[in-house]
Order: C-alpha cells, then structure tokens, then sequence
C-alpha cells in the first residue's frame, strides 16, 4: 500500500470538521483543554477509508503506531501494536 501525503484541508473543510470553528479557533478553546463533540463532520463516502483487512494489515506493521482502546466490564484496557494479522 503506498504511502499517503498528508495535506492540508481547505479552510471551509476544516471548519466543517471542527463544528465550524476554524483551525487557530479549535487550538485555542479544545486541544488539549477539552472535548469537541462534532455530530456529522465526517461526510458518509469518507467514513471508512479503509477496509477491515486494510486495517488490520496496517496494524501488523512495525512501522505504523497502532493502539487498541478496550472498555471491558467499566474498566478501560489499553495495547500498542504491532499486533498479529489473525486478529
């Protein structure tokens, strides 16, 4: 899979995605302050640009930071990939 470039949003979009707060605004009210709840920022044809297997194959990977966040009987788990293709 080749690698992707990461690129920067056109304004309107990142305000779109940040509940129309543009980029300076989110930085200075949310990061790392407190939580941003934006309900339908993710337009439906990007909601999973990746398949499951695709996903998991980047999991496996030695050069892809992976992490899987668990919430098992109210207690919260965190793993660090990589993690093994079968699971």
């Amino acid at each position: 899979m080749p690698a992707r470039r990461a690129t920067r949003a056109p304004p309107r979009r990142a305000a779109a995605l940040l509940g129309g707060l543009s980029p300076s605004e989110f930085m200075r009210r949310h990061w790392q302050r407190r939580p941003l709840l934006v309900r339908q920022a993710v337009p439906p044809q990007l909601a999973a640009p990746l398949s499951r297997a695709e996903l998991f194959a980047l999991a496996a990977r030695d050069g892809v930071e992976s992490r899987v966040v668990r919430r098992e009987r109210g207690s919260w788990s965190l793993a660090h990939g990589p993690f093994a293709r079968s699971a």
